[in-house]
């Protein structure tokens, strides 16, 4: 069982605040639901390019303790 906290759990508690906060301040709902999907897309690139460069970073480490 996994009990480490996920990345996108400030994301569920936050999004809905800030959509509200962008409605309250004059924003379209289109516009303020694209600004969303937005957010949530490059949260999503982010994770996964963070996950690319650490298993490169792992992988030259291990080819570095294999060559010694």
């Amino acid at each position: 069982m996994n009990n480490h906290p996920s990345h996108a759990q400030p994301l569920v508690m936050v999004m809905p605040m800030l959509y509200a906060g962008m409605l309250v301040g004059g924003v379209s709902p289109d516009i303020g639901l694209l600004i969303i999907l937005l957010l949530i897309a490059a949260s999503f690139v982010a994770n996964v390019l963070a996950g690319v460069i650490a298993l490169s970073m792992i992988q030259k480490e291990a080819q570095k303790q294999g060559t010694r």
